[in-house]
Order: C-alpha cells, then structure tokens, then sequence
C-alpha cells in the first residue's frame, strides 16, 4: 500500500476522544489549516511538514533498534517508546523532530545491548553533536524534552 503525505486545506475538526491527559475538550472545534499544512492549536505546531510524526501519549512497544542505524535509525513517533530488540551495541534510534518543545518522549531498553540515541541533524542531546548521539544503555530508560527545537534535554 502506497502512503502519501497529508496535505489538508481549509479546516479540520477536532474532536477529543476517550480519557486520558491529551483529550482537553477545551482544544475540540474547527481550527484553519494553511496551504503548507500547518496546524497550530493551543501553541503546539502540528505540522505535516515536521520530519517525524508524533504521536501525544501514544506508547510504541517491540521496537527493532536499526542495526549500524547511526543517524538513520529507526525513528521513534510516540511519546511512550519501548526498545525491545538492540542485538548489538549502538543500534540505534531517533528521537521524533515533532515532538513539540517541552513534551516529555520516554524511552525505555529492553535489548540486550546498549542503544544510541540521536536527534534529528542538526540537534542535539545533552549538548552533544547529532553525529555522535547519547548511549541508551541494555535495561534503563530515558526522558527526553526539547528546549527548543532539535535541542534535546535528559
């Protein structure tokens, strides 16, 4: 199955369902989306143009850490990401460039080995270079938020 990028024009409709920290009835109505695809609501850019999606209090589980991934690891889309396969030291995973500043994107590896975790270029973690990335080691976990955009904090 082919998958396209979502461009939408005019307005969208949000309707919060179920119960959990995110679903703020105050955020539910009709928002203006602009020709390039940018939604703000509530000060957080939705934008389809962001490098990842990202996905608010969403929880991705029996993730594959990318085998030699370095910066082209596998990219992590939810808030909640739990590392189940990294079979050698420095697979590697990257952090969503759509998550807004100050959301908090856990972490947690349940591999054998230790993880590499990298932003986005030209970001950082921690004040080291998107090059490098920061070791996420076997059975621990890390938060992560944005200071600003692409300057990741633990």
């Amino acid at each position: 199955m082919a998958t396209e990028r979502f461009n939408p024009a005019g307005t969208v409709t949000l309707k919060p369902t179920g119960t959990n920290l995110y679903s703020d009835p105050q955020r539910a109505g009709t928002y203006g989306v602009t020709a390039d695809s940018t939604l703000t609501l509530a000060g957080l850019d939705l934008s389809t143009n962001a490098t990842t999606s990202f996905v608010f209090g969403g929880t991705t589980t029996a993730i594959t850490a990318k085998a030699g991934g370095g910066q082209t690891g596998t990219v992590l889309t939810s808030q909640n990401n739990f590392i189940s396969v990294c079979a050698t030291a420095a697979d590697s995973v990257v952090l969503p460039s759509a998550a807004p500043v100050g959301a908090p994107v856990y972490v947690r590896n349940d591999g054998a080995k230790a993880a590499q975790v990298f932003a986005v270029t030209p970001g950082t973690i921690d004040g080291v270079a998107t090059g490098t990335g920061v070791v996420l080691n076997a059975a621990s976990s890390a938060t992560y938020r944005q200071s600003k955009a692409g300057t990741w904090n633990t």
